[in-house]
């Protein structure tokens, strides 16, 4: 059974978003595929935007957070969730035992991790439209 579509992006956590978001337009080349004021989505030149909805095209999804170097706020990879699939996911990892954030504000958007405690995210593109 195929849950997820591909990788959507990489969130990375930073102190400042205004100099993260600068830095990676500046000096990368990036762009600004969207602006949430404490995260940014950013794509690569002249890739679709991530608002158009395609599925596996990687970008990077910059997020403030004060302690961006401690806790479990890490780096880690989105990945996308069918929409065959976008409630049964949830279920289906808590039901084989597997870490998942608790309470959600959506069952086709939440962190969950894997048997080493490395982060990931699921995301069903289009839940919040």
């Amino acid at each position: 059974m195929a849950y997820f579509t591909g990788l959507l992006q990489t969130n990375l956590y930073v102190k400042d978003i205004n100099q993260a978001s600068k830095w990676y337009q500046d000096i990368l080349g990036f762009t600004i595929a969207a602006d949430y004021g404490t995260t940014v989505i950013l794509a690569f030149g002249d890739s679709p935007s991530y608002d158009e909805g395609k599925s596996g095209i990687p970008v990077l999804c910059l997020i403030e957070s004060k302690d961006a170097e401690t806790g479990r706020n890490t780096t880690h990879p989105v990945l996308g969730i069918s929409k065959e699939h976008c409630g049964d996911l949830y279920n289906e990892l808590k039901k084989n035992d597997v870490e998942v954030e608790e309470s959600p504000s959506h069952k086709g958007h939440f962190k969950f991790y894997d048997s080493d405690g490395n982060m990931l995210e699921a995301f069903c593109p289009g839940i919040y439209d």
